[in-house]
């Protein structure tokens, strides 16, 4: 049947054709993610640094998976909505355990149950669009309507694709640009959920990248490519930097990292990051460690932002080293969660797509 052979396809993209550098930038992209929404841009030249560092996170997230199911043929209708479902089974199960949680408290309180209750649809279908305690869902919302566009880019012909990737650059470039002209970013008046000029471009991205790894492979070394990443890391930063500060700004705030992801030089650099990544010999032990790993970036994602309160609220982070380690101690926290799910066999959907 249709599912079986898509839980076929599952496991032959974990088992048989797994790239575990592919797997090293998910657990990179997802201790990156935890940066973004620990550490305080706005603290010290410092953090600026690398919570923009951390910026290529959501980007490296979509352009894997463009390598991994655009680059193994058509992919079915079926397939997508297996996909899809997994995705609403996820909504529907942490809103529901908000929700138990908001009904217990309003016993002990003594307030009406009954608000709590009826809340629960309005929550699920606020935090795809990026509102509500799991706001971050939002990229959970992107993500469905990628599953469901992908039996239509999976079919389309190479030529076809490098125009739709090309279309799409534009579009972000355009914006980008335009967001120069105004001195405010353009894509505020988009929630995340819907900016797919950017989730496509960066999808198709990913389906590019063993032709540019080629391409780097026969012209530099892994040295000079990874020499080539450190130089233009330091000037992608700095002008981050500099951009988010003078040019394009959040009333007196530094500029959201997401508001550089249609920016040509971040797509520049994070194909250089993408690409060396895919050129890193990885030893036994190293791949041992991301086998084991890998399978919790979805939980680390989905969990963080609420382990991110409690750890803020416990040690703040209103200082270089204190926001370092709010930011470690929320990717341990988030991992020791995640794995007690995994071992929860009735509990495994919640991080499960």
């Amino acid at each position: 049947t249709d599912r079986q052979t898509d839980r076929q396809t599952d496991r032959q993209t974990d088992r048989q054709t797994r790239d575990y550098n592919i797997d090293l930038i998910r657990i990179l992209a997802c201790i990156a993610v935890v940066g973004l929404h620990t550490l305080p841009k706005d603290l010290s030249t410092t953090m600026a640094a690398l919570y923009y560092f951390c910026g290529f996170a959501v980007p490296a997230f979509f352009m894997s998976s463009g390598y991994f199911l655009l680059n193994r043929g058509k992919v079915t209708i079926s397939y997508s909505k297996h996909k899809c479902f997994g995705i609403i089974r996820v909504v529907i199960g942490w809103n529901f355990i908000i929700t138990i949680l908001r009904v217990l408290k309003a016993i002990l309180l003594q307030e009406k149950i009954i608000d709590e209750v009826l809340r629960f649809p309005v929550e699920c279908v606020k935090c795809v669009l990026q509102k509500g305690t799991l706001w971050h869902f939002w990229y959970l919302g992107a993500l469905m309507i990628i599953y469901l566009l992908i039996p239509v880019i999976s079919r389309l012909t190479n030529k076809k694709r490098i125009i739709l990737f090309i279309y799409t650059g534009v579009i972000a470039i355009a914006i980008e640009l335009t967001s120069f002209y105004l001195g405010s970013p353009m894509q505020k008046y988009v929630i995340q959920t819907f900016r797919l000029w950017t989730w496509i471009f960066y999808f198709l991205l990913g389906s590019q990248m063993l032709k540019i790894r080629k391409g780097f492979s026969e012209y530099i070394s892994v040295k000079a490519h990874a020499i080539l990443f450190f130089i233009y890391t330091l000037i992608i930063v700095g002008y981050q930097m500099y951009v988010g500060s003078n040019l394009i700004t959040e009333n007196s705030n530094r500029l959201h990292a997401e508001y550089f992801y249609d920016s040509l030089v971040e797509m520049i650099w994070i194909a250089i990051l993408f690409s060396l990544l895919l050129r890193v010999n990885l030893s036994s032990k190293v791949k041992r460690i991301i086998s084991d790993v890998v399978p919790l970036t979805m939980g680390i994602y989905i969990t963080h932002p609420l382990i991110i309160k409690v750890v803020v609220r416990l040690i703040g982070n209103g200082s270089i080293l204190i926001a370092l380690a709010s930011w470690i101690i929320t990717v341990v926290l988030s991992v020791i969660c995640t794995y007690i799910i995994i071992k929860i066999k009735w509990c495994r959907f919640l991080i499960k797509v």
